[in-house]
Order: C-alpha cells, then structure tokens, then sequence
C-alpha cells in the first residue's frame, strides 16, 4: 500500500511540475494563440490601436473569451466618435456591433438585443471595404438558425444602402430567407 501511493505523489508531483494537473491540456488551441498574438500585436498609439481592435475583437469571440470580445468591441465603437471622418468609421461601427450582437447571442442568449445590434451594424455609412466585398453574414446567419428572419430581411435592406456592387446578391438572399431557406453567405461569413 504504501508503494501505491509513493508512486501515485510522484505522478502527481511530476505532472504538476510540467504544468499538468489532472488531464488538463496547457496547450492553448490555435484560437486562443491567435488572440494571444493579437493582443500582443495590437499598438497603444490610439488612432493605429483604432484600426486593429475589430481583429483583436474577432479573435476574442473565435477563441471562445466572449467577455474579452465584448471589452474590445465596445472600445471599437466607443473610439469611433473620436474618428468620425476616419475611413475605418464605417468599419468601427459595422464589426463593433456584429461582435457585441454575436456576444449577445452567444454567451447571453439574448436574441432581441443581437437583433438590435445586427441593425445597428447594418445602420453603418459604409467603407471602403464594406462598399467592395460587402458585409460579415455570420450574426444574421446565427439569427436565421434562430429563425429571426424578419431582422435579417431589414439588416439586408440597411446593406443595400452601402453595398451598391452586391445588390444582386442582397436580393437573392433576401428572395431566399423570405421563402423559408437560409442563403449561402459563402464568404460573405469570413471577411473581418
């Protein structure tokens, strides 16, 4: 008996020495090495920091850290007043609202207020970005699994206003959810 547990404290002394304590694993996942390296990349001068937050908050919600993603969303949005004629504006208020509602949706289960910044987002006066490749679909697609479709049919509407190039597209998603499917965003869920 005591051999069994001579072995079993050196185990367990071993496995704390290499930073192992009961199975868990101390190898962080690639999402949440991304969002290490974002943080460590993202600058402290305000206006360059302005340009990265809408990565370091997308990182944030990919790695599973919904209260960090919030935190850098809401600083996205509340810096955007400070660049109003910055050409990032338009993408401050877009992505800044996209991960909020995605944290809303996410960790709080609160369909209406990711409802509310799905709008918000769309309410955006554009970018130079947004204007070419059109608009992140990944918070209107989780709101269609909702079965929110309504919302997202007005969030449509709102891109139109500064997607002109993608107005084809906006309508066919539109035609679609409206008859009771949920379009292909294809890429449309991957642009940050």
């Amino acid at each position: 008996m005591k051999r069994i547990v001579v072995i079993a404290l050196l185990m367990l002394s071993c496995s704390a020495y290499q930073g192992v304590a009961f199975g868990a694993d101390p190898t962080p996942t690639a999402q949440e090495e991304a969002l290490s390296n974002a943080e460590k990349a993202l600058p402290t001068d305000t206006k360059e920091r302005f340009y990265k937050l809408s990565e370091v908050a997308a990182a944030a919600f990919d790695a599973g850290d919904y209260d960090k993603a919030e935190t850098y969303a809401n600083e996205l949005l509340s810096d955007a007043n400070r660049y109003q004629t910055n050409w990032n504006y338009g993408n401050a208020i877009f992505y800044g609202n996209l991960i909020v509602g995605r944290v809303a949706l996410k960790r709080d289960k609160n369909v209406s207020q990711a409802e509310s910044y799905l709008l918000a987002a769309g309410r955006t006066p554009g970018s130079p970005q947004l204007m070419s490749f059109g608009p992140n679909m990944s918070l209107a697609k989780d709101l269609l699994s909702a079965g929110e479709t309504s919302t997202v049919v007005d969030f449509l509407d709102e891109c139109a206003k500064f997607w002109k190039m993608g107005g084809d597209r906006l309508s066919d998603w539109k035609k679609t959810i409206q008859s009771g499917g949920t379009p292909n965003f294809g890429s449309n869920l991957n642009y940050r």
